[in-house]
């Protein structure tokens, strides 16, 4: 197996095993990973601006939010779109997963119909809570982050959210922000989160 990561602050770490489940084998470094995992999520958010009435209950279903990590990781990960099996270090035990993403959805589902926050503060928390379950292998942030765009252009026909520093995979300032929010936003303070958003 020849490739060879650099891990950055906040990643989840591979194990060999998912590493050793790489599509395209010519990959050996984390620029071309990069690159190749932006084309493949360009794709996905294609999908999604053609998708048409997406109500609730099916953007908070296992179904979707499974389908959506294939969507933009399936062309470079075997595992794309299937539940993390095994620890890692962030999120909740593999066990613990599909329990708290139906209490997260449930709950999603609640909040929306009882205009519980404001819909930017619902697709925040929404976000948070979906990365601190980590359902995934890897890909996390970038699919809850795309989750709270669903649930603000889909649902509430809102602007989607630009986050200060783009896409936030890039070793930076704006990352090392925004994983410093996430972890206040473990302690329920969310306000830093509030403060990596573009104005």
């Amino acid at each position: 197996m020849g490739l060879n990561l650099e891990h950055k602050d906040g990643d989840t770490l591979l194990s060999f095993e998912e590493l050793d489940k790489i599509i395209p084998k010519y990959i050996t470094n984390r620029s071309q990973l990069d690159e190749l995992e932006q084309d493949n999520i360009e794709d996905a958010i294609q999908w999604i601006f053609s998708l048409r009435n997406l109500k609730p209950e099916k953007i908070f279903s296992r179904e979707f939010q499974n389908n959506l990590h294939k969507k933009m990781l399936g062309k470079v990960w075997k595992w794309a779109g299937k539940t993390r099996t095994r620890e890692t270090n962030i999120g909740v035990l593999p066990f613990q997963i599909e329990n708290q993403r139906k209490i997260l959805n449930d709950d999603a589902i609640f909040w929306v119909n009882n205009n519980t926050w404001n819909p930017l503060e619902l697709s925040l928390r929404f976000h948070h809570r979906l990365v601190q379950i980590h359902c995934y292998p890897n890909g996390n942030g970038r699919h809850s982050r795309i989750m709270a765009n669903i649930i603000l252009t889909k649902i509430f026909k809102l602007e989607e959210i630009e986050w200060l520093g783009g896409n936030l995979v890039n070793e930076n300032e704006y990352r090392k922000i925004y994983i410093k929010a996430m972890k206040s936003a473990d302690k329920r303070d969310y306000k830093l989160l509030f403060e990596c958003i573009k104005k």
